[in-house]
């Protein structure tokens, strides 16, 4: 079982809260651009910034799980229908 950074507790999952999106966005950029950016399109890389990551997330917040505590969270997934939409 994998340890939270708060000692010997696992990560809680949880449904993501308002207040997690600036750091979920920050995490989400900095995970897309180090696995996508150089592989891709200026043009694509452009429209990844923290700002667009942001209005996905509100768009988005229903369907978000995170693990971590609120405003701190270590992880998100999203889950679009039946699938697995987002992984970070």
């Amino acid at each position: 079982m994998r340890r939270s950074l708060r000692g010997d507790l696992p990560p809680r999952v949880r449904d993501a809260q308002p207040d997690d999106i600036e750091p979920l966005a920050r995490l989400w950029f900095d995970g897309w651009h180090d696995a996508h950016a150089r592989l891709l399109p200026p043009e694509l890389v452009q429209d990844r910034s923290v700002e667009r990551l942001r209005e996905r997330l509100e768009q988005m917040l229903a369907r978000v799980r995170v693990a971590g505590g609120r405003g701190a969270p270590l992880g998100f997934h999203v889950v679009d229908g039946d699938e697995l939409n987002q992984l970070y």
